[in-house]
């Protein structure tokens, strides 16, 4: 293992604002079954919470960019990063706030992984004492969010004896029957349109709002939701288990946390670099054809569709024929790629796993052909 820090630099386009997301909220293991990263020389991620691009490092691609306009997001991913390839699997777990810990804990191991940290992930996190006591990955502010919520539906919505049924449901059938019989109240439905809405979550999200059809939001939000906590197995589920039991199950980790994941992070771990500044500034610094495998989140909702159209043209350049790329939609669009790319950007291999993401996405696989 590299005891010296992760290569990061900045291009234009960064800015500085509160972490937004601790945790990528789209499954990265889909973006992983459509990439197939061991079998990529360079793969370019959007940094979010940091779990795809640490995903892709672990299943393992040669080399894994990150980047993101608050570099906020890059100081998380700077932090986890450390702490794979610093700590032993458990206590890597027990400082994230992936498994229970004590708050002093936590702040003994952070003092063991300063040395792996970038000067600018060092500075963040030296003052932010009570985050490493928290735990980083619920740090953010959707994780804080999705905390109250998740408290207003145990003790409000419904009840934790429920709660607790669903999360211990033992067969499909019985998952279902929870949710329609128990779950599946007024209540519930009430909530979306009183606390889930665009009016109470433009002020976390308010550049995505300007760029979609926001008055669908709460119906496809609750949708989707709806759809993970009836139809998609609880078991292995570990975004239900962290929303709801406050750390994940042992037997259920987020890719990246996987104990194979990190020994490949550990062994690899000059081969992520982190970017701090936009991502089409990025593209315009990479040359033809650098990049064959693109996670690039739900980039298009945070951008005008003129924007959009632009920065594929320039994903298009970058990119090495036959390149994989990955991007969602929160609100479905019945054409997810510009017309004037749809010669180059073909539709590629549909990822055949199970999205446990709690946010049901219109996931876009295409394939470049130049």
């Amino acid at each position: 293992m590299s005891a010296r820090a992760l290569e990061r630099y900045s291009v234009d386009g960064a800015r500085p604002g509160p972490l937004r997301f601790a945790q990528v909220r789209e499954a990265p293991s889909v973006d992983d079954a459509a990439i197939r990263p061991a079998q990529r020389r360079h793969v370019l991620a959007v940094t979010s919470g940091g779990c795809t691009a640490l995903a892709m490092l672990g299943a393992g691609a040669h080399r894994v960019t990150a980047v993101d306009s608050n570099p906020v997001q890059n100081d998380l991913a700077d932090l986890v990063a450390a702490a794979l390839t610093g700590l032993d699997h458990t206590d890597m777990l027990r400082f994230i706030g992936g498994a229970p810990a004590p708050a002093s804990e936590r702040r003994r191991l952070y003092s063991r992984l300063r040395p792996l940290l970038t000067e600018d992930a060092r500075r963040r996190w030296d003052s932010h004492g009570r985050t490493i006591a928290r735990g980083a990955v619920h740090a953010g502010l959707t994780e804080r969010a999705a905390a109250l919520l998740a408290f207003t539906v145990r003790h409000i919505v419904t009840r934790p004896a429920t709660v607790e049924a669903l999360l211990s449901a033992a067969d499909p059938v019985a998952q279902q029957r929870v949710f329609d019989q128990r779950w599946n109240t007024r209540r519930w439905r009430l909530l979306f349109r009183v606390a889930v809405n665009r009016f109470t979550c433009r002020p976390l999200y308010r550049t995505f709002f300007d760029n979609v059809d926001a008055d669908r939001f709460a119906e496809v939000f609750r949708c989707g939701v709806e759809h993970v906590l009836r139809d998609v197995p609880v078991a292995e589920n570990w975004y239900l288990h962290d929303l709801f039991e406050g750390a994940f199950r042992p037997d259920a980790l987020p890719p990246h946390l996987h104990a194979s994941a990190q020994a490949n992070i550990r062994a690899n771990r000059d081969g992520l670099r982190l970017v701090d500044g936009s991502l089409l500034a990025l593209l315009h610094a990479l040359p033809d054809g650098d990049v064959d495998g693109f996670s690039l989140s739900n980039v298009g909702e945070w951008l005008a569709p003129d924007e959009f159209e632009r920065l594929l043209h320039e994903v298009v350049r970058v990119a090495a024929p036959g390149a994989t790329i990955v991007f969602r939609h929160f609100i479905a669009r019945d054409d997810p790629v510009p017309a004037a790319l749809a010669g180059v950007l073909r539709p590629g291999d549909d990822a055949t796993v199970v999205d446990r993401s709690l946010v049901r996405y219109q996931t876009v696989v295409l394939q470049v052909h130049k």
